[in-house]
């Protein structure tokens, strides 16, 4: 039976990292029902089995050796994470067992037959709704409207420029007070090198599933993806009206921007949309202010303006 190896400087330098005793990863590469205008598509996923959170969750060739884009994406979350170190078991569908011991025994990880997949399904479910089928779009929800969406897009370039994700953990809760009748809440996700964006939760109910380690109720998702693995009809919505995109160096990247606890209809409504353009906003309006970051302290807080409206106080807490 095919195996697949690490090469030897990658195995050394996994060797060399910590292993958490207590962290069990779930993985699993399954072929999407999106496709890229080159031919199939494959999701590699890989989830932290304790808390839920996705380590890694990227597309892969679909032609390629599923275990092959298992192990790397496996050595990929591990090493970009913002504190590496290597789970101490992983679990893997059975006919990948075998074929990954070779490679993971080495560096002292544990590989069994996965057992419970509900938490990668969920996984699955969402990257699926990212990429999309399509029916998939932003201008097919009720009332919105190509400006609406092209302001969503604009404040999300801004938000990849400021980067909050080198600034904050993605274990930190902001809570704004000032944008709706009642707080709403958010992390920063990219801190661990994985997706970048915001997590925004819209009451305390969902917060408490998140610090219990469940999946939160109402949530709406922003994340980011290169253009070659962005909806084909999202690109082509956002090219005929021309949206802007964020900017890497010579790399564009596109919002994506989903209610993660509405599989059947995950777009944003045009409220959705309003909400976290002005979340967006009172981030930028953060930094531009001149106590941050110093006063912005664990227990403590600003209060930002945001043009046109009241302002909103800012305060942050760790989640876990």
């Amino acid at each position: 039976m095919p195996t697949v190896a690490l090469d030897p400087e990658t195995e050394a330098r996994l060797k060399e990292l910590p292993s958490r005793q207590t962290s069990i990863w779930l993985g699993d590469r399954r072929l999407s029902r999106a496709r890229l205008k080159r031919g199939p598509l494959a999701l590699a996923v890989w989830v932290d089995a304790a808390t839920g959170a996705v380590r890694s969750l990227k597309p892969v060739e679909a032609s390629g050796p599923a275990e092959r884009s298992l192990l790397d994406s496996l050595v990929q979350a591990i090493l970009t994470d913002q504190n590496p170190a290597r789970p101490v078991r992983v679990a893997v569908p059975a006919e990948f067992v075998v074929k990954l011991k070779a490679a993971l025994e080495p560096i002292e990880v544990r590989v069994d037959a996965l057992q419970e997949p509900e938490l990668l399904d969920l996984a699955f479910r969402d990257l699926e709704a990212y990429l999309g089928g399509s029916r998939r779009s932003y201008l097919k929800q009720p009332g919105i409207t190509p400006g609406q969406v092209r302001k969503l897009f604009q404040s999300a370039a801004e938000l990849y420029q400021l980067a909050p994700w080198l600034d904050f953990s993605d274990r930190m809760l902001f809570e704004l007070d000032g944008l709706s009748v009642s707080p709403v809440f958010c992390s920063v996700m990219g801190s661990q090198g994985i997706e970048t964006g915001l997590s925004l939760l819209l009451d305390r109910k969902s917060v408490q599933a998140v610090t219990d380690g469940k999946q939160p109720g109402a949530c709406i998702g922003l994340t980011f993806a290169d253009l070659e693995s962005y909806p084909r009809l999202l690109l082509k919505e956002a090219t005929t009206h021309g949206w802007p995109l964020a900017q890497e160096g010579s790399r564009q990247l596109a919002p994506l921007v989903l209610r993660a606890d509405r599989p059947l209809a995950p777009f944003p409504t045009a409220s959705e949309i309003r909400l976290l353009v002005d979340v967006v906003d009172t981030f930028a309006a953060l930094y531009q202010d001149p106590a941050f970051p110093d006063k912005l302290a664990p227990g403590a807080g600003l209060t930002v303006s945001i043009q046109g409206r009241r302002p909103v106080a800012v305060s942050f807490s760790d989640l876990f």
